[in-house]
């Protein structure tokens, strides 16, 4: 992973992935928004089978994502 970002496949109309993509990581909106909000770090999720795809790019998520106290607004 060469810091590309982050790459989103639009679907087609009428299509169905057969193949999904081989590369990257692949984790539900819930795993994201736990790493988000400073709930739970990749790492853990990864350990746990949250997040699926190479461990080092897991390894990579992990030291990109800041060390913080996990904050929720419950207020607007």
């Amino acid at each position: 992973m060469a810091d590309e970002g982050v790459r989103v496949f639009k679907e087609k109309v009428g299509s169905q992935c057969t193949n999904p993509p081989a590369r990257g990581l692949h984790m539900s909106i819930n795993a994201l928004s736990a790493i988000i909000i400073g709930y739970k770090r990749p790492m853990e999720l990864y350990d746990l089978g949250e997040i699926n795809g190479p461990r080092n790019d897991a390894e990579i998520l992990e030291r990109k994502i800041p060390v913080q106290k996990s904050f929720f607004y419950d207020f607007f």
